[in-house]
Formats: C-alpha cells, structure tokens, sequence
C-alpha cells in the first residue's frame, strides 16, 4: 500500500497531469496501465492525486447516490468510466477501489437505487482551499422530465445531451454506452458531483493535509453542506412537515368558519344528509378519519380541524417527493417551504373542511405514481373520491395515467378496492334516500347556492375571480408581496423553463380547472382551487430549483408569501367570523328567551355558537311576519340580519343595529354582516 509521493516533480512536460500548475487528480489512462511510466518521480508534491500501488488510480468518490456505493474499477485497476477532456485519457477523475467486480457497500449497506443528484453548472470547481488542486469543470443539468430515480442509461437512450468543458457528448444507447466506457469516455452516470457536494450553492472542500493512500480513504472530505446528503435532507423535510403541521393545528379557530363547516362539526357525533350534517354527497372518508381522532378525545370541531392539519403534513411531504421526482431535492425542499407559507393551504389546513385532506390524498396518489407504485396510487384515487367527489375529474385524469402503465387489472381492482372501502358502508348508513338527497344537491348546487355558471354567467367576472383566488387568494393575498412574488418569478424564467413538462402538467390539470371556472363557486370560495395552488407551488419550486438559477429569487419569494400569510393565519385563528361576532353580542346584550333571530346561512352559525338564542332561516322579510303571526307571545326583541331581503314597506321597520365585519380575504361570501331590530308598527 502505497502513500502520498513527496519526490519532486519532473520538469518535463507535455503531460497535462505533471507539474503543480496542473495539479491532476489522476494520470491519464496509458500511465495507469504501466506504472513504469509514471513513477514517484514525475509526481508534483503539492499534488493531492488519489494513487495506488503502481500509479494505477484506485478509488473514486463519484456515485450513483449520496454514498460511495459503486466503484468505477474493473478487475485490473483499470478505469472505465472516467470523467475525460480531449481524447481516450481520463485526466480528471475520483476513482474508488474494487475488488474483482464487487461492489463497495457503506456500512454493510447493499447499494440502493439512487436518486439522481442535480449537477453543478459547466466552469464551478468542485474544489477549493488549495492552488494546487486543480478545478473540475462541473456539468450542465440534463433536462429531463422523468422521475430521480431513473438511471443514467435510461437518459442517454433519450438522446439527452451533457457539456464537459466546451465538448458535447451525446449518448444515444446503450451501445454507445459501453463502447465509451470501454475506450475510458465519461457516460452521464459517471459525470456527477462526488458525495456531499453542495451543487448549486456551494463546492466540496478538499482538505489540504490529508491523502488516499492504497484503498483506503482517510477522512479528506468534508461535507459542508447537510442538505447534500440524503439523510441530511429527509431530516429537513421532517423537521418542515411538522413545522407545516404545527402551523395549522396550534392557530386553528375557536368555531366553524362557515355553514358547510357546521355541517361536518355536527356530522362527527350525528351524521344525517337530510339535516346537512354534513351536505351531500357526505363525505364518509374525510367524516371517519374525524370520528377516529374524536373517539381519541378531542372534541368535534377540533377532530375536524385535526385531520385537516394533518393532512396538510402529509400534502407537504409528498410535494417533497413529486418535486424531487420532477426536478431534484432542492426541489422538494421549496417545494416544502411554499406550501408551509402559501395562503390558502394555510387556511384551509385550519378548517373544518374535507379540501385539505381531499388535497393530501390526491398528493400522495401523484406520488406513487411518479415512483411507479400504480396499485397504490388506484387505491389512494377511489378512496380520494370519499373524501371530496368534487375532484372527480382528478380523479379521472389519474386513472387515465394510470392505465397508461399497461397494468389494467391491478389498477382497476385497487381503485374498485377504494371506492367499496367507503361506498358500500356510506349506502348503508344512509338508506334509500341517498338518490333523492343526491339529486336534490345536484339540482340546489347548479341552480340556487352553488355559484355555478348557471348563477353567475358573466364570463369575465368569473374568469378574474379564478385568477384571484389562484395567484392571490392562493400564494400571497396581498397586492405588493404578490407583485414582488410574480417579479420574482419572472426573473426565474429569463432561463428557459422545460416547456415539455410544464405542458403536460397543463393538459393533466385542464379539466379540472374547467371545472372549477365553469362548474364552482369561484366568485366567493377559493378554496376550490387549492389542487391548482399545490400545482403552480411545485412549478415555482422547479423552477427555483434550476441549477443557475440565484438562490436568493426563491428565498425573496418565500419571505414574501409568508410576511403576508402568517399575519393573516393569526387573524383567523383569533378574529370570530361575523356571524360568531353577533351571536357573542346578542348573549351579552339580552336574555335567552328576550329575542328571536331571523336571517339567511348566518343563522346556523349564530345557533351553534350561541345555542340559548332562538334562531330561524329565512330568505324574505314576508316569511318573518309570517313565522311572528304564528306565536302567540312575541319576544320583547326581534333581530333581523343584514341576509334576508326586505321590500319597500317593510324596510321602514328596522332599526340599524351593530355591524360586525372580517377581512375579506378570509370570507368572500359575507365579510361584514348587521343586525337590524325588526317592529311589526312602522317607526
């Protein structure tokens, strides 16, 4: 075993491995063969070139992975794959030992499948602290739309291109492959950054007293960087999904936030459609992961809103794996932090509502499928549908991807598998008159309350409340922080975006988002965009996450959605909704049997925060003298709310009371709601 060489260095030289301007890492192929060649003599002493016995190179430190787990040797100690300038000599390289065609194993670990690892931009060393050791010329990214996890021959069958310095070298098969290897080429797998190395943020320092000598590497690398490291990133992501996790379970509300919220509080303990508790189509799979965490305790508005702050950890952990899948962990890892902080997921994981956990299924079925797990994927898309039917087009989409794999069988039994899990048990439970509540929905939802274009047929007022609820209402709900946002990100695509895979994306999100525009509430509820917010998230994290692209762009945007996002999350948490604020002022100014309430949805919400008032729905102010005609002892007080609507004649009847407003951002259907005092006598 051999150690470092302390001989001076040879003046000779047309060899661009001698001398301490050079400062190789490695003598060409031929000096590797015969060591007679390239002896002790012609090695610089300055030079930290990673030798074995005979001057054959004998240990690399590039792998597939975070870890040296592949040696790049033959039996012979000869190099094949090599990272190589001009000609058949591999000049620069990191060599790692072998043994007769085994592989290196880190720590009795077998080596896994590894993720593909973003590589450096053409020109970065992947060295520093030492004139004498050379740079290496990093590699430009492969653009590929793929998963990591695809190995590097699969993209140099793809025709993909990568540049070494000022050559380009185009793999076309495996043919091509081997035959590069054999003459001592670099492949696409070889040309990667070693273990450890900060790619795009930084380089692997080299320190400055410590050799390779024989097989065994001495500790002459350092990390400087965690997130390179696999363990040092899944450590980040964990430590994130709880911060994300945190966020919306410790500054979750005090009360409902809205009628259809009441309806899956009151659904928990007493499920029944006909009462709207909760509305159709029911929600069985979002209702039972609710009745699991309330049977553990918690009470029913606080089981509701915990599903929905764990949910938002779970979406957040599998946007780290599409990401990382789409475009690298330092994808995933923005991708992450923009959920964390965006608006609307924000909200939504506070809410007692089924979209976040809707969200975290339809998540988590993408990333199974980008990781080929198609059975799991089919499960997740049936059991998807009991949590929110509304993302059936999702769903449909999904199937469509999935049945793309040529697995028809297994596919369509584990979707058939998770729409029975809950189909069949929800039928029970509900009884013969599921078809009737079903088509009383449907009809009520496209032509009364659901805000469909049926309602709402003004195609421009449509089209910007779905631009407000995506950009606006979704990222950064706040005028200047948006536009610094979209600035931004405008700066991002100076560099050409992969327009391939954002198309697709595209044409797999359109009918959904047709849906939304055309079929939903778009004008007051943007929650209904939130799969198309997880989306455009994991676009600005891939985008961000090019290499070349300046770190600081996705850190200013990042500090602008959450500077906007984490005000308005405390004011949610801690600012009753109108309708909660006049229930409180209706308790404290009058007695339980001294007044009656009459108004629109509002009324259910007043009934449930204060259940001694005495509540009714109505539409029209007709309806109230109606109801009052029936009593035969009138309240001392009548309270009408600002919902039901009055004619000429009666209006004169009421009195201007309090007016109990919320920011909008956090209710577009009624920010601001009043209490008027209604008298049977004109005043």
């Amino acid at each position: 075993m051999s150690s470092r060489s302390t001989d001076t260095p040879s003046e000779s030289t047309n060899d661009p491995t001698s001398g301490p301007a050079a400062g190789a890492l490695v003598g060409d192929r031929d000096s590797a063969a015969h060591p007679s060649s390239n002896s002790d003599s012609a090695r610089p002493e300055g030079d930290r070139a990673l030798f074995s016995e005979g001057g054959a190179p004998d240990r690399a430190l590039f792998s597939e992975g975070d870890a040296p787990d592949r040696a790049l040797f033959s039996e012979g100690g000869a190099p094949d794959r090599a990272l190589s300038s001009q000609g058949d000599a591999p000049d620069r390289a990191l060599f790692s030992e072998s043994k007769a065609g085994e592989r290196d194993r880190d720590n009795g670990v077998p080596p896994r499948r590894a993720d593909r690892t973003e590589l450096t931009r053409a020109g970065r060393a992947f060295l520093e602290a030492d004139p004498t050791v050379r740079t290496l010329n990093g590699i430009d990214p492969v653009e590929a739309g793929g998963s990591t996890g695809t190995k590097a021959r699969d993209l140099a069958a793809r025709g993909r291109s990568i540049t070494d310095g000022q050559r380009v070298i185009r793999t076309r098969g495996t043919g091509e492959r081997a035959r590069r290897v054999e003459r001592g080429l670099p492949t696409e797998r070889d040309l990667r950054p070693p273990p450890g190395c900060r790619t795009g943020l930084g380089a692997v320092v080299a320190e400055a007293d410590v050799a390779v000598s024989g097989t065994a590497v001495l500790p002459g690398w350092r990390r400087t960087n965690l997130l390179a490291t696999q363990r040092g990133r899944l450590i980040a992501v964990g430590l994130a999904v709880v911060v994300c996790t945190l966020s919306r379970w410790l500054l979750r509300p005090a009360w409902p936030d809205d009628y259809d919220s009441i309806g899956f509080v009151l659904g928990v303990d007493d499920f029944d459609l006909r009462r709207f508790q909760p509305h159709a189509p029911g929600y069985p799979v979002y209702l039972a992961l609710a009745r699991i965490l309330r049977a553990l305790g918690l009470s029913a508005l606080d089981a509701t809103t915990g599903v929905s702050a764990l949910a938002a950890g779970v979406s957040a952990a599998a946007l780290y794996v599409i990401a990382r899948e789409l475009r690298g962990p330092r994808a995933g890892l923005l991708a992450v932090a923009f959920f964390t902080v965006a608006s609307l997921p924000w909200l939504l994981g506070t809410m007692a509502l089924s979209d976040a956990t809707a969200l975290a299924f339809g998540l988590v079925a993408t990333a199974a499928w980008l990781r080929g797990r198609v059975v799991a994927a089919a499960v997740l898309i049936g059991l998807l549908l009991g949590v929110r039917l509304s993302y059936f087009p999702l769903a449909l989409v999904g199937t469509y991807l999935l049945l793309a794999r040529r697995r028809t069988a297994p596919i369509l039994l584990g979707l058939s598998a998770g729409i029975v899990a809950w189909a069949v048990p929800f039928a029970l439970i509900v009884g013969k008159a599921l078809p009737q509540l079903v088509r009383t929905h449907v009809a009520g939802h496209f032509r009364d309350w659901g805000g469909s274009v049926v309602t709402r047929p003004s195609p421009w007022l449509r089209l910007g409340c779905f631009v407000r609820d995506l950009v606006f209402d979704g990222l950064a709900p706040e005028l200047l922080t948006l536009a610094l946002v979209l600035a931004v990100v405008g700066l991002a695509l100076q560099r050409r975006p992969s327009l391939r895979l954002a198309g697709q994306t595209t044409l797999a999100l359109l009918p959904y988002a047709l849906w939304v525009l055309l079929g939903q509430n778009v004008v007051e509820q943007p929650r209904h965009v939130l799969p198309l917010v997880a989306a455009l998230i994991v676009g600005m994290a891939c985008l961000f996450a090019r290499p070349g692209t300046p770190f600081y762009l996705g850190l200013l945007a990042l500090v602008g959605m959450a500077a906007q996002s984490a005000p308005l999350a405390w004011t949610h948490a801690h600012q009753p909704p109108p309708a909660v604020a006049a229930a409180e002022h209706l308790s404290a100014a009058f007695a339980p049997g001294d007044t009656v309430v009459f108004g629109g949805r509002a009324a259910r919400l007043i009934r449930f925060a204060a259940p001694g008032l005495a509540t009714r729905e109505r539409t029209w102010l007709s309806e109230v003298d109606v109801d009052l005609a029936r009593v035969n002892s009138l309240p001392p007080h009548i309270h009408v709310t600002s919902e039901v609507e009055a004619d000429a004649s009666r209006r004169r009847r009421l009195q201007p009371g309090p007016l109990f407003c919320r920011d909008a951002r956090l209710d577009r259907t009624r920010p601001c709601l009043q209490l008027f005092e209604y008298s049977l006598v004109s005043r």
